[in-house]
């Protein structure tokens, strides 16, 4: 640069001037999916003292751990406990407004549930009513959960003859009809990929505040490996054996239309 020619000089003072006060990047609002249900209770309702109490569970061994109830699971199974490390029924998508830092669950159908337990599907035996009616004709069938389906013939990788290789979920059958009429029912609820769930119980045993927490990491719902990666290989060896029975079966799967509901116990918005 010439600094005895003044239009050269000036024009690099101008430059430079502008390069120094060039206007930061606006914020942007911000999205992440995180807990949205814990042990069966809607995140966004829970006090800070029952998160930071739920939090605290996840610190200790888990052989100390007090069982703490699942309100899904029907009364007939052998125990209500929640059987969910973590005890995460369900995720969902939070937005944080880049103008206040306000958090709130994500509008519209961008903030419904997405089912992480198979257990979240049995809430009130709804899904039972539903295909009973749908399947059998009769909206009361009788459920049998963790049925054998195959046996095995020989010593294979520590099983003894006879023993199950497979399980169907539920087998559903009409309590009347004559001869019987039945239905197997599998349920596949969706993993996630992403940071664990660690870093949200820290963040949440140090929150202080009344606000809503935003998630602590980027984490999403996989569907793809809850899919195509786990259930379909299920049903490639189910549903052929099932149909040469002549039976029905079902697959409900945690998508975001299977998922979309609200708990019968929430308020029709949050």
């Amino acid at each position: 640069m010439d600094r005895h020619c003044p239009s050269l000089s000036l024009g690099y003072d101008q430059a430079l001037a502008r390069k120094k006060v060039a206007p930061e990047k606006a914020a942007k609002d911000q999205f992440r999916y995180g807990i949205g249900e814990w042990y069966g209770h809607l995140f966004a309702q829970l006090t800070p003292a029952q998160r930071r109490s739920y939090a605290g569970i996840q610190a200790l061994d888990k052989k100390t751990r007090l069982p703490q109830p699942c309100p899904f699971r029907s009364a007939s199974v052998d125990s209500s406990a929640c059987r969910k490390t973590g005890g995460v029924c369900s995720l969902r998508l939070y937005h944080r407004a880049a103008e206040t830092a306000n958090v709130t669950v994500a509008p519209g159908e961008l903030g419904i549930l997405r089912a992480t337990c198979p257990n979240r599907f049995l809430e009130g035996n709804r899904i039972f009513r539903w295909i009973g009616e749908e399947l059998l004709g009769s909206a009361e069938p009788r459920v049998v959960g963790e049925v054998g389906f195959l046996e095995s013939e020989r010593m294979d990788e520590g099983a003894g003859e006879g023993d199950d290789v497979g399980r169907i979920d539920h087998v559903l059958v009409h309590p009347a009809a004559h001869p019987m009429r039945w239905c197997a029912l599998e349920i596949q609820a969706v993993y996630f990929s992403g940071t664990s769930m660690g870093a949200e119980f820290q963040m949440l045993r140090d929150h202080e505040g009344d606000s809503l927490p935003f998630p602590a990491r980027h984490r999403r719902p996989d569907y793809r490996s809850s899919g195509p990666k786990r259930l379909m290989p299920q049903l490639q060896i189910k549903v052929p054996i099932l149909r040469r029975w002549g039976e029905k079966g079902k697959a409900p799967f945690s998508n975001r239309t299977s998922c979309s509901w609200r708990p019968s116990s929430a308020p029709s918005r949050d």
